[in-house]
């Protein structure tokens, strides 16, 4: 089935993978990847409630348009003159999510201790850090991590996942930081699952 990119409308088959065509952007190039980025869209003019984050799925072409960080701005959304306004963007489910930080070096290691630990792991390289999705069963934890520019030896994690999935999160944590990552969980929040 085919899905639409909410901002220029282009509609993929989001199970045929495709070469990343910018190699500029620092996104792994040398593999097939989703034709769909999905990235959190935060609200931040006065109009808009600030706890209403919504949710916008990116083809390549419009990824490569943005200056995307771990998240954008409903403005920066704007500036793409979207097919989808923000208002009509699915809203982002309420997530559990922890933030660590860790030497820059304990990053690259990351993949291998989640595998070994049974996630299927998929990395992505970014001009501005790492991001990681990790599947066990049918739970997804994402990560994304960015050098701290105060210190650039040490790396600031975020992990998030859905409320519904904390348990497999929290596994998350305790892999990174009882397993051979000296990291030190600097925030976290679990909120219970809506029934």
């Amino acid at each position: 089935m085919k899905q639409q990119c909410h901002a220029c409308g282009i509609e993929k088959d989001p199970d045929a993978l495709e070469l990343y065509p910018f190699p500029e952007d620092g996104v792994v190039d040398d593999q097939p990847i989703s034709p769909f980025f999905t990235l959190d869209c935060q609200p931040t003019s006065a109009a808009r409630e600030r706890s209403d984050w919504r949710v916008a799925r990116v083809c390549h072409a419009c990824f490569h348009r943005l200056d995307v960080d771990q998240w954008i701005s409903d403005a920066c959304w704007e500036s793409l003159n979207p097919v989808t306004p923000f208002e009509q963007l699915p809203k982002l489910p309420e997530s559990a999510w922890f933030q660590l930080r860790l030497p820059s070096p304990c990053a690259t290691q990351i993949p291998g201790m989640l595998t070994a630990a049974g996630f299927h792991v998929t990395a992505q390289e970014f001009r501005f850090g790492i991001a990681f999705s990790c599947a066990r069963g049918s739970a997804t934890v994402q990560i994304s991590g960015v050098m701290l520019p105060d210190d650039p030896a040490c790396c600031c994690l975020t992990a998030t996942s859905s409320a519904e999935q904390a348990v497999t999160l929290k596994a998350v944590r305790d892999l990174l930081t009882q397993h051979g990552a000296p990291a030190s969980v600097t925030a976290e929040r679990y909120p219970e699952p809506r029934v």
